[in-house]
């Protein structure tokens, strides 16, 4: 996708999917004064899995979730962007390979037996 043309500026609305019990879904409204604040409620505050089937719609264009995920990692998106959060899942997985390598306890690499130091 070429972002080039993009005009962050412009006025945007937000068509968010939103699932409901029994295979039901629906979408979800919101209007924003710029596509560039659009953009980064998309990817920095949706949930990834609601931005999937998500819509933005930027004089009368129409961008899907992937598209919207360029616009915001192009060199010409204007906003600061947050970094990304890491989930519980995440976090567990780097304190499991930091203890295996022994980091955080104390300078030691490997693991004690009791009785020795």
């Amino acid at each position: 996708m070429n972002t080039d043309d993009f005009d962050y500026s412009a006025p945007a609305e937000l068509y968010i999917t939103q699932r409901k019990a029994r295979g039901r879904s629906f979408m979800d409204f919101r209007r924003f004064d710029t596509a560039a604040s659009a953009i980064r409620f998309s990817i920095e505050e949706l949930p990834a899995a609601r931005l999937v089937g998500s819509l933005l719609e930027v004089d009368e264009h129409r961008y899907q979730h992937t598209e919207i995920r360029d616009l915001y990692e192009s060199a010409h998106y204007p906003l600061k962007r947050e970094p990304a959060e890491v989930d519980d899942a995440e976090k567990a997985e780097l304190q499991v390979r930091k203890v295996g390598t022994g980091e955080g306890q104390g300078g030691k690499k490997g693991r004690t037996t009791e009785g020795e130091e």
